[in-house]
């Protein structure tokens, strides 16, 4: 009989024992421990039973991420669905808030007819209405607030853009917030908020 030598379960000859053997029954016990000395230098942390199924075993097949970063979503209780919300975010969520916020932090107390600057917050303040005139060319994207605290209605003239649609100049009514973000040459400027 031939003892063959292994370490780990892939150094196992299947082949042996041959089964020709016809004495040196003594190595059978050595064929014996070496599979025991096998599968425990393969598998030396199991001190208990391991109750995943093979089908459990394999779906890990092929993960590269490390322990402290599998670890970092112990504890998370966030739904697929919000997890989806993120799709399409290409950049850190709190600095785009912080450039908004930085948008919004950029006042100007207008008393009578003004042209708009966008990413400005103007606060009307007056004791009749007046007429605030919005860029001739702005651009997709730009956004600008106004708080109505006068005596009066304030007309928002477009200049030549449409406002939600329509060839129209738009009212801010006394004490409300706006919002307004240029869309496009078709839907022109976007009211987000009136409040």
């Amino acid at each position: 009989m031939t003892v063959e030598t292994a370490t780990y379960i892939a150094d196992l000859n299947t082949t042996y024992p041959t089964g020709t053997e016809t004495n040196d029954s003594a190595e059978g016990d050595n064929h014996i421990r070496l599979i025991k000395t096998v599968l425990k230098a393969t598998f030396p942390n199991l001190t208990g039973s391991v109750t995943a199924t093979q089908t459990e075993l394999n779906s890990i097949s092929g993960i590269t991420a490390s322990v402290a970063e599998l670890n970092i979503m112990d504890g998370v209780t966030i739904t697929t669905s919000e997890i989806n919300r993120l799709s399409g975010v290409t950049s850190a969520i709190q600095t785009q808030i912080n450039a908004k916020m930085s948008d919004m932090n950029t006042t100007s107390v207008q008393t009578n007819h003004f042209n708009v600057t966008v990413g400005i917050h103007y606060l009307l303040r007056t004791n009749s209405a007046k007429t605030a005139t919005m860029p001739a060319s702005p651009t997709a994207g730009q956004i600008v607030w106004f708080t109505n605290h006068s005596g009066g209605d304030w007309t928002l003239n477009r200049n030549g853009k449409p406002i939600m649609g329509a060839a129209a100049d738009d009212t801010m009514a006394t004490d409300n917030h706006y919002e307004y973000q240029y869309i496009d040459d078709t839907t022109g400027w976007a009211r987000l908020r009136a409040s």
